[in-house]
């Protein structure tokens, strides 16, 4: 599984092999929580087997962040400074972990400056993907920010099978609504659009993505909504500043 993650495999076989050698494994049950947010974390991990959800607590229910799956590295950032981990990881499946020895991760990205590009590409990519999640909490309509949430699923634990898409979603549709900034009650009601619409299909946790190009098309309606609306206040902002000068 070393080789299939991206940082990992920028490395040298040399830093690579006392990582493995000193990696230990965990096998946790599905229910159980790798770390938990306030936790200082000691060691980056890497999923072997499995899948886990990654969440903020909140008053009432947790807030869905990402989702973790197989080669995934997750936790590094943190273990490298010391700092504490920022959500709960919690198994949705039974998981198999190489938590890392952090001394030697710290000596391998310092060895391999490919790796070290590698680890910033990962966390730019995830620091984009969160700044368009939260533009589309803030700008799109409920269907459109649902959408979004299950592309997002779909994406990291979703199969082909010819043109559709099969999902067995790692949260229940409470969960997903408060990904979505919505209420279970309006995220029913959206999947239920969805489904007379013959966009999508599901059965519990079981979804079938009918006509992905269009909840695709549907999600993308709200960016460039929201792209042009930007674009106005740009012009008009700008506008004002040259008449000011």
């Amino acid at each position: 599984m070393f080789e299939h993650n991206p940082v990992l495999a920028a490395m040298d076989p040399r830093s690579l092999e006392p990582l493995y050698d000193r990696a230990v494994r965990r096998k946790l049950r599905r229910g159980q929580f790798l770390f938990l947010g306030g936790e200082t974390a000691s060691a980056p991990c890497l999923v072997e087997e499995g899948v886990l959800r990654l969440e903020v607590p909140g008053p009432e229910d947790p807030t869905l962040i990402g989702i973790a799956t197989e080669s995934d590295l997750i936790g590094e950032i943190e273990a490298l400074d010391g700092s504490q981990h920022l959500c709960d990881a919690l198994c949705v499946t039974e998981v198999t972990v190489a938590q890392l020895d952090v001394d030697i991760f710290r000596r391998a990205l310092n060895n391999n400056p490919t790796a070290c590009l590698e680890l910033a590409r990962v966390h730019a990519e995830r620091t984009s993907s969160a700044r368009r999640t939260l533009a589309e909490t803030l700008t799109s309509d409920c269907k459109q920010r649902v959408v979004g949430r299950i592309l997002d699923l779909a994406d990291q634990v979703g199969r082909r099978s010819g043109d559709h898409v099969l999902l067995e979603m790692p949260v229940d549709q409470k969960v997903l609504g408060t990904a979505a900034g919505a209420s279970r009650e309006e995220t029913c009601r959206a999947l239920s659009q969805l489904r007379r619409l013959g966009w999508l299909d599901y059965k519990g946790r079981s979804m079938r993505l009918l006509r992905p190009d269009l909840l695709e098309k549907l999600r993308c309606a709200g960016r460039a909504s929201e792209l042009s609306r930007s674009a106005d206040v740009a012009t008009r902002r700008r506008s004002r500043s040259t008449l000011g000068t």
